[in-house]
């Protein structure tokens, strides 16, 4: 199962011309907050925390932050280590490693989505081999944070049919 995928249409994505704006944003990040609650504060009005479930949003900057030596709160993924990962995605050629895919997907994508991979649903809709895709409205990029029962009940049905 698959929520939001970050997909390119091709490895190289020439729409990017080859450079990918989150390598830049992400390493601006904040990486330090006062506390749990002034993370939470500063986030829950900024997109795209702001489509965010409240729990949700409380949980990253519970569980998504460790205490530092001073009493406030660090990002535990150090942008750094997140930039490599969007810096990488040129590497990996994921919408063709799913449409080879011979066992069954569930493919969620938030119908107001930026991500390049959402104008992609249509296209693994109609190639996937096996499973389906499921355009979801009124979500995003962060759909498993926005409607989280929802994603959770989709994967256990998917999971469960036999």
């Amino acid at each position: 199962m698959l929520a939001e995928p970050v997909l390119f249409e091709t490895p190289d994505a020439p729409e990017l011309g080859w450079r990918n704006p989150f390598v830049e944003r992400t390493i601006k990040r904040r990486r330090v907050f006062d506390s749990v609650e002034a993370m939470f504060s500063n986030f829950e009005k900024k997109p795209p925390y702001n489509t965010w479930r409240k729990d949700m949003l409380r949980d990253y900057c519970e569980f998504g932050t460790r205490a530092t030596r001073d009493g406030k709160r660090e990002l535990k993924c150090t942008p750094e280590d997140e930039a490599k990962i969007y810096a990488s995605a040129q590497e990996f050629d994921g919408l063709q490693r799913i449409l080879r895919c011979e066992v069954p997907l569930l493919i969620m994508f938030g119908m107001n989505s930026d991500s390049l991979a959402a104008t992609l649903s249509d296209k693994i809709a109609k190639e996937l081999k096996l499973g389906r895709v499921i355009n979801v409205p009124a979500t995003g990029h962060f759909m498993p944070m926005e409607v989280p029962d929802y994603v959770a009940d989709q994967a256990v049905e998917f999971l469960s049919a036999k």
